[in-house]
């Protein structure tokens, strides 16, 4: 999986960047790291899927539904 200092760097510049006026060069260095960051998530679900051999699939799957409920949560939240 990518280093999680890593994305949250990435994290942080994307957000920095995206209150810059959007440049042609700015709207460049977001599609990178768009890409970065969904290459790496990409990366992270085929690990956890070998992790599902070991621990179990039913286990794996738990955690993905918390992990949704998070993300929903916290979606919605940035919503209201």
């Amino acid at each position: 999986m990518g280093d999680p200092n890593s994305n949250r760097a990435l994290l942080r510049l994307y957000k920095d960047l995206s209150r810059m006026p959007a440049t042609p060069e700015v709207q460049s260095i977001l599609e990178k790291i768009q890409d970065d960051l969904e290459n790496d998530l990409q990366q992270s679900i085929l690990n956890i899927a070998e992790i599902g051999k070991v621990i179990g699939y039913d286990r794996v799957r738990d955690y993905f539904s918390k992990a949704l409920e998070i993300i929903d949560h916290y979606h919605q939240s940035k919503e209201n």
